[in-house]
């Protein structure tokens, strides 16, 4: 009877803890580890997957199977040990998972459904490049984005760092050839120059009602 009792306290703390663990869990510094430890070079910045590594978010598996699977994980992925990063410091990771909303349906996403037309898709890469302002990332922009999308359509969507994310990652689902190593590269020189301010498509000011100059 007595060791039914313990049996019973044990199994009902077990399943408590992984609760109260991520409930304690810090999601703005799991977001920093989240980078500091370069989860974000294979999953994407919002868990979205992508070459390398899968699709972690939104809704993560359970913390206590996201951490097992980082100590012993199956494929590509390099076992973790609890030395480099600790229980404490997943759970904080799984919190900042945990916040990743729902990217917008393809649909709802003018970007992604107006493609070009016939004689656009003639214009050779350099010719795009001239197009977009200087800066990190012009040419994969040219070579992998500019072949699909009107450059003025891109110009004019004027979208924040983390909805380029998303963008990002939907052209990802319908196809896009980027690499772990292009997908940050191109999120970061769209959001710097067809976020909410920047140039357009052609470097002239950008004049969108409400944009920041």
């Amino acid at each position: 009877m007595k060791c039914t009792v313990i049996t019973i306290v044990a199994v009902t703390l077990l399943s408590v803890l992984p609760r109260a663990q991520a409930a304690e869990s810090d999601a703005a510094k799991g977001k920093e580890l989240f980078v500091k430890y370069a989860c974000y070079q294979c999953h994407g910045r919002e868990g979205q997957g992508g070459a390398a590594g899968a699709r972690i978010a939104p809704h993560p598996i359970a913390l206590q199977a996201m951490i097992a699977y980082v100590r012993h994980p199956a494929g590509q992925m390099p076992p973790v040990t609890a030395k480099v990063v600790s229980d404490a410091e997943l759970a904080d990771i799984y919190a900042f998972l945990k916040t990743i909303q729902e990217p917008k349906p393809v649909k709802d996403i003018p970007l992604l459904n107006q493609t070009i037309s016939s004689p656009r898709s003639t214009v050779s890469q350099s010719e795009r490049a001239t197009e977009l302002p200087d800066g990190k990332g012009k040419q994969v922009v040219a070579a992998k984005c500019a072949g699909c999308h009107e450059l003025d359509t891109v110009s004019a969507a004027r979208h924040t760092r983390e909805e380029w994310q998303n963008v990002v990652a939907a052209m990802m689902e319908k196809g896009a050839t980027l690499t772990p190593g292009e997908i940050p590269a191109v999120v970061e020189y769209l959001s710097a120059h067809f976020g909410t301010a920047g140039t357009t498509a052609r470097g002239k000011p950008n004049t969108t009602p409400g944009s920041k100059q």
